[in-house]
């Protein structure tokens, strides 16, 4: 097993760990898979290459359908969204 410590004294944004873990070599087809046992639609899980002078990254982007995303979710219902998921147990007690 592999075993990855970040280190973000400043925090970190959820679409740089995303980008980071695929830079790392997480297969994004995983990652997707799991983030599809959600209850949710209208999404897509975008990942491209970029580059910033002579540097390059991978920029992770989950790209919503505004229409099925026009209200805003409550701690509640995003509690409610992970309990009713098909993500195993020891993820959905710790999420």
């Amino acid at each position: 097993m592999k075993i990855a410590y970040f280190d973000c004294p400043s925090g970190a944004a959820g679409d740089m760990i995303m980008a980071a873990l695929i830079d790392a070599g997480a297969p994004l087809d995983a990652l997707r898979r799991e983030l599809r046992k959600l209850p949710l639609e209208g999404w897509e899980l975008v990942a491209r290459e970029v580059r910033k002078g002579a540097f390059r990254a991978t920029k992770v982007d989950v790209e919503i359908d505004r229409r099925a995303h026009a209200r805003h979710r409550t701690l509640g219902d995003v509690l409610a969204i992970v309990e009713q998921s098909g993500l195993g147990a020891t993820v959905r007690e710790t999420a």
